[in-house]
């Protein structure tokens, strides 16, 4: 009995523990050399995962943004400071301004170009809590995409007959197997 009430009482702490911002390693700033006329979002075309997220957001962002996979030769050709390896753990938005973001910060950015959309980029902006809390989620669901995908695919069904439907066009390859070695 008196361990379940430590054990409840230390429960709130792990989630503030949870919570707080980790000092992040010194990040290397990337900016983009010839930014692009509107933002553009890199992202993995050979994960499913990943496109129906994709589409998801291309639908709420409209043409305010270009979706490019990492994958077509087009997307290192206009970024060559962004290498294969950061581009296989995020997705990287590319700004007008030339500033790169990549995880949640470039998801928050990206459904900000649509005004019905900018709450979660303001609330990343003023919240170092909500920040880091995006953040790891984010990196929860990158380096485990089998469980992501199993939850996209009970909380969204439809998403097995989506990413079968929709990757031609965005220039992806469902057929295609992923690089020996890569985590998905």
């Amino acid at each position: 009995m008196r361990a379940m009430a430590l054990d409840t009482l230390q429960r709130p702490l792990r989630l503030a523990e949870m919570l707080r911002p980790k000092p992040q390693p010194d990040e290397v700033l990337i900016q983009a050399a010839k930014p692009p006329a509107k933002p553009v979002m890199l992202f993995d075309g050979d994960c499913g995962l990943c496109v129906f997220w994709i589409r998801r957001w291309q639908r709420a962002t409209g043409e305010r943004v270009e979706y490019l996979p990492f994958q077509d030769r087009r997307a290192l050709e206009r970024f060559p400071e962004l290498s294969r390896e950061q581009l296989l753990l995020a997705v990287h938005l590319i700004e007008p301004g030339g500033t790169v973001c990549r995880g949640a910060e470039a998801v928050c950015r990206s459904l900000a170009t649509n005004p019905a959309r900018q709450w979660p980029l303001r609330w990343y902006q003023k919240s170092p809590r909500f920040a880091a809390l995006a953040e790891r989620a984010y990196r929860f669901v990158a380096e485990h995409r089998p469980l992501a995908a199993a939850l996209t695919d009970t909380l969204w069904p439809e998403s097995k007959q989506r990413n079968a439907d929709s990757t031609q066009d965005l220039g992806c390859n469902p057929q295609r197997k992923p690089p020996a070695g890569r985590p998905r």
